[in-house]
């Protein structure tokens, strides 16, 4: 991986406390706790931030969108979209001691920020916005248990061999 260079490292410290990020993790912290992140009636709040949490949430996902593009076509599916990919990114954060990172992308010539975990044993982040389309994508139903097992075994790996430090994504 190549090592970022020191306006880059500045730049990303900086985003972190950009306001519209900031926001973006206020309000979805608070829908989330008060169950306002409601996908087609179902109530976030009331799942677990575990394994079994994200297979609920994916399957409330297939039955909702028909494909990928559909949680970003009206404001109200996109609404939902994000309250989902913060669902999803919690329960890494809550699981693997992980935390959320605002983070320059780039698709074709466009470049612009997302949102993603960071995960203290990982020198990649996690992008919850890709596993929903991921999920809508195959449709199997067991797309995001899964990747929750390869990082649970990888957090179980990384603290039994005491919590070595990982170079920075």
């Amino acid at each position: 991986m190549a090592k970022r260079s020191e306006r880059q490292i500045r730049e990303f410290e900086e985003a972190q406390n950009a306001p519209k990020f900031r926001g973006w993790l206020d309000y979805q912290s608070a829908s989330c706790e008060i169950g306002e992140g409601f996908l087609d009636g179902r109530d976030f709040s009331s799942l677990d931030f575990d394994g079994n949490g994200l297979r609920v949430a994916e399957k409330w996902a297939l039955e909702l969108w028909s494909d990928s593009d559909e949680p970003y076509r009206t404001p109200d599916d996109l609404k939902v979209s994000q309250s989902l990919t913060y669902f999803v990114g919690e329960v890494y954060i809550r699981s693997f001691e992980g935390w959320w990172v605002n983070t320059r992308i780039q698709v074709g010539d466009r470049t612009g920020w997302t949102h993603m975990v960071h995960l203290p044993y990982s020198q990649r982040f996690l992008a919850p916005n890709e596993q929903l389309i991921i999920a809508l994508s195959r449709r199997t139903g067991e797309e995001w248990s899964m990747v929750y097992q390869w990082q649970k075994e990888a957090y179980a790996a990384w603290v039994a061999s005491g919590r070595p430090p990982v170079e920075e994504p």
